[in-house]
């Protein structure tokens, strides 16, 4: 375990430790929350007008119907079974599982004619 200085919380070293590129989950609220604080700060009187358009910003984001799948509460419109169905024709409402054996091809033209069956 080492110790983050920032948060004073304890992050376990290894294989599932914490990176740069790590995705680390967060609810707007919180951020917009912050943003508040530090416009409430002294020293940061000169920062406001920026800080002011980027919580603007942030709640046009919030705001906008294309990016509702993001911001939209706990609320899932669509699942991985029905979008993975259609894609690749699972089984799904009826419809039958298509396979293609492409071992005997030369691979020069295997490219091709997966493309050509992907269109059709």
């Amino acid at each position: 375990l080492y110790r983050n200085p920032s948060s004073g919380s304890y992050i376990r070293r290894g294989s599932d430790a914490l990176t740069a590129d790590t995705p680390v989950p967060y609810r707007i609220a919180d951020l917009l929350k912050q943003i508040d604080e530090r416009m409430g700060l002294l020293e940061s009187k000169n920062d406001r007008p920026t800080l002011k358009s980027l919580r603007t910003r942030i709640e046009s984001a919030a705001a906008d119907p294309r990016y509702r799948f993001m911001f939209n509460s706990r609320l899932i419109e669509d699942t991985i079974h029905e979008t993975i169905g259609n894609i690749f024709r699972v089984p799904n409402h009826g419809r039958p599982v298509t396979c293609f054996e492409m071992a005997g091809m030369p691979s020069e033209v295997v490219n091709s004619v997966c493309s050509v069956l992907a269109r059709l």
